[in-house]
């Protein structure tokens, strides 16, 4: 039987690669902004305390830094849920936040312009910090929420309020916003589509692995059947001698034992491989000569052993099963074997057929030699033969 050799993908559909990679870079980038725009802050900060007082510029830098902090410690070991609810802390921490400025006014009114509240400069990490909490229809509402929270402080707490400077101030806002956040969520979706595509297409491979194993098992029983069962019945059928039949019986059982428990051997060295067709050759007919160069020492892959060796056994049957008359029918085997290369060469001056005659339903040719050397990643097989000339069949091998 031809051994088939499967490797398991490494790959597993569903498990998020792209996007959770993604993600947790993500992190990464907004822990380290986040931390690098509140240090850019720390001038104005004190400065500003006398707007909303410092227990507010406290818990405010403790409301947006600690999220981040903790964030930057554990993005990369942490599961993206809990990732999630850090950024959704520091999302809801920061509305909070906007949410409570007229509350804990000093002066009555925040600054515009370029002195304008230090927090409200940060609306961009709030945008962000949203867009890793949740999906977009939620993301779209908080975005809303904050401009309009901003909005409406503007107009009614703003230094100078004027309904026209400030609708202009929250479009800029929105828009600068609206455009980090946008890419945010572009990220993730594009993270999200790529595991898709890369579930897809481990899908389809598996479905294809089966569907190739599924042909392979029919390929060795239908061989198993030519090779091995048939060949037995025949060999009794036609009143050969008892060894013969014999040998071909116990070859028979010694196959189908071996379709039911397959052996997962290692590779075979290019000189055992070499002793195992001769052996397989004088068992057949000990009177074909049988030649070999054999080097190196690296093995051969167990499939193609099997492939290699079965086809020339094939070859050889089909030369004795189709002897005529009482004519002496001469056979030669050549085998060239090294580590990355195999090639047999099959040769008989028998009576010889036209190839174009044999039918589809004969396995022997085209199964047996042929398929079966294809079956293999670099193998292939040639027969050639003419009436009354013999017949050649050349078995090829070669590493990729």
């Amino acid at each position: 039987m031809t051994a088939v050799a499967t490797t398991a993908v490494a790959a597993v559909p569903g498990q998020r690669f792209a996007s959770r990679r993604l993600y947790r870079l993500m992190s990464l980038s907004l822990s380290l902004t986040t931390l690098l725009m509140l240090a850019a802050m720390g001038p104005v900060i004190p400065e500003q305390q006398l707007i909303v007082g410092a227990p507010y510029s406290v818990a405010a830098i403790a409301v947006i830094g600690i999220p981040a902090v903790v964030a930057l410690l554990l993005f990369r070991t942490a599961r993206i849920r809990t990732l999630r609810v850090i950024w959704r802390v520091q999302a809801i921490g920061m509305l909070l936040l906007c949410a409570a400025v007229p509350f804990v006014l000093l002066q009555g009114q925040i600054p515009r312009g370029p002195n304008s509240f230090w927090l409200f400069e940060l609306e961009t990490i709030a945008g962000c910090a949203a867009a890793l909490a949740w999906r977009i229809r939620i993301l779209i509402a908080y975005v809303i929420a904050v401009q309009v929270i901003m909005f409406t402080i503007g107009i009614f707490f703003g230094e100078g309020s004027l309904a026209g400077p400030v609708a202009g101030d929250a479009a800029r806002d929105l828009v600068t916003m609206a455009m980090f956040t946008s890419l945010a969520a572009a990220l993730l979706r594009a993270g999200r589509l790529l595991d898709d595509t890369i579930d897809g297409a481990i899908a389809e491979a598996s479905r294809a692995a089966r569907a190739d194993v599924t042909r392979a098992g029919r390929m060795a029983v239908e061989m198993l059947i030519h090779d091995r069962i048939i060949v037995a019945l025949l060999a009794y059928a036609s009143g050969a001698e008892m060894h013969r039949s014999v040998a071909e019986a116990r070859a028979a059982i010694a196959s189908m034992s071996s379709t039911r428990a397959p052996s997962t051997g290692s590779g075979t060295s290019p000189r055992a491989l070499a002793w195992a067709m001769q052996a397989l050759t004088t068992q057949l007919d000990a009177q074909t000569r049988f030649d070999y160069t054999a080097e190196g020492m690296d093995p051969l892959p167990a499939s193609v052993a099997a492939a290699a060796s079965e086809a020339l056994s094939e070859a050889l049957r089909n030369s004795i099963r189709h002897e005529t008359g009482d004519a002496v029918v001469s056979r030669a085997v050549r085998a060239t074997i090294s580590s990355d290369r195999v090639e047999v060469i099959v040769l008989d001056d028998g009576a010889g057929f036209d190839p174009a005659a044999v039918g589809a339903a004969r396995l022997g040719i085209a199964h047996g030699i042929i398929r079966r050397m294809q079956s293999i990643p670099g193998g292939s097989a040639e027969v050639r033969s003419k009436v009354g000339y013999g017949t050649m069949v050349a078995l090829r091998w070669r590493r990729g």
